[in-house]
């Protein structure tokens, strides 16, 4: 029997170069990985031959807590919002739409609107707070 340590015996120690590989590996899948997912979206203006070049005001439908439509501080009809976008949106180069909703409408409504927007021409639609 010998007193003292044992040599060759069962070393206790963790290896952590394998868990460093790996994790490395995984840093670089994860980082190239983020770098294909990234997407610019743009949105080209088209031109117009009669369009005029000045600054128009934007266009906001809200739909207040208390029913119904207002298109810039105007009450319109559920009925008439169509085609009054429509006629709006004829003569506009970009076709922006700021839609402001209560927060008691049901989102029903807001989709709706969302809906005959997009009928009419709306092709960018904004939720201002």
């Amino acid at each position: 029997m010998g007193i003292g340590p044992v040599r060759g015996g069962i070393n206790a120690q963790p290896n952590v170069t394998p868990l460093i590989d790996v994790m490395l590996v995984m840093i670089m899948t994860f980082m190239v990985a983020l770098m294909l997912n990234r997407v610019m979206e743009f949105q080209l203006a088209q031109e117009r031959a009669s369009a005029t070049r000045e600054v128009a005001r934007p266009i906001v439908l809200e739909l207040p807590d208390s029913g119904g439509y207002v298109l810039n501080h105007q009450g319109v009809a559920v009925a008439d919002l169509g085609r009054l976008l429509r006629s709006i949106y004829s003569a506009r180069v970009e076709s922006v739409l700021f839609i402001r909703s209560g927060p008691q409408r049901r989102y029903q409504e807001v989709i709706t609107a969302m809906d005959v927007a997009n009928g009419a021409g709306v092709r960018v639609l904004a939720f201002a707070p």
